[in-house]
């Protein structure tokens, strides 16, 4: 797990966090709330990167293509990614284990689009985010707010 502090590098509350010893690594982004901003910019990207491995799954699933063989193959080239390595298995292979609750992804994608939308001199929207949001928003619909967002390539939610 990774801490995002709105601290500088100097910071005390640093030595505080590590001392904890829960983070894989910790970020010191400078003033605080640039913290939460990064929080939110990951959030955004490792929705769109999920949903993206969804697709991913159906489309090795229509062409034929062997799970195993297709994340071995997704794994070794330009696709690599944390977001293959922590959700693969569940979204290729059918593997049951809870990684990200769905009611918590769609409360961080409605955190991101509702920061977008306060940011002065935005045009346009955040597109990706949004078809994420969408796709989390309708697993929850049918499949409830307990299930983890892997279910979402497991069970075929688009």
């Amino acid at each position: 797990m990774t801490a995002y502090v709105g601290a500088d590098a100097h910071d005390p509350i640093l030595a505080q966090i590590r001392a904890l010893d829960l983070f894989r690594t910790i970020i010191a982004c400078g003033p605080v709330g640039q913290g939460m901003a990064l929080k939110l910019v990951n959030q955004a990207v490792h929705m769109v990167n999920l949903c993206a491995l969804v697709d991913g799954a159906a489309l090795a699933g229509a062409l034929g293509l062997d799970p195993v063989l297709t994340m071995r193959g997704l794994a070794a080239g330009s696709a690599a990614s944390t977001m293959l390595e922590r959700f693969g298995d569940a979204i290729f292979l059918g593997a049951d284990k809870a990684q990200f609750s769905a009611a918590l992804a769609r409360k961080d994608l409605d955190n991101v689009l509702e920061s977008w939308a306060l940011v002065p001199g935005t045009d346009g929207s955040l597109t990706m985010v949004a078809e994420a949001q969408a796709v989390v928003a309708g697993a929850i619909q049918r499949l409830g707010t307990d299930i983890d967002v892997s279910a979402i390539g497991r069970r075929g939610c688009e």
